[in-house]
């Protein structure tokens, strides 16, 4: 069912990943409005920017990869290394910022949760 409708779940993870470009534009507004998060520091500010230019292109790429079938497995491993990283940083740290982004946590959780049926079953097809 997911390697059916991959392209879609591509098209609409994407995008939702690509809103990170909120927070690399205004990085202040987007993190006290979306995480409660405020940084004083203009070097956190900097690379609050900066990861969240990243995250967006990496949104980016997985809207490519949904019309490009030949570039889904390298662009889906990538990201899922990317988000499941986030995963647990935010698990080992939970009690200081899980909370406040739950919200991040369940949908990186969902992507990587399809991202990995969809690989299995490509993996799995490419052998035999």
């Amino acid at each position: 069912m997911v390697a059916e409708h991959i392209d879609i779940i591509l098209y609409v993870t994407g995008g939702i990943t690509a809103i990170m470009l909120l927070q690399f534009i205004s990085p202040r507004f987007a993190l006290k409005q979306f995480n409660q998060i405020e940084l004083s520091s203009e070097a956190a500010l900097i690379f609050a920017r900066h990861w969240a230019l990243m995250v967006a292109i990496g949104g980016g790429l997985l809207i490519y990869a949904g019309a490009h079938a030949e570039l889904r497995v390298p662009v889906m491993l990538a990201i899922s290394c990317s988000k499941l990283s986030y995963i647990i940083i935010l698990l080992i740290k939970f009690q200081d910022f899980g909370k406040k982004m739950m919200v991040g946590l369940v949908f990186d959780s969902i992507c990587v949760a399809l991202y990995a049926i969809y690989l299995v079953g490509a993996t799995s097809g490419a052998a035999s």
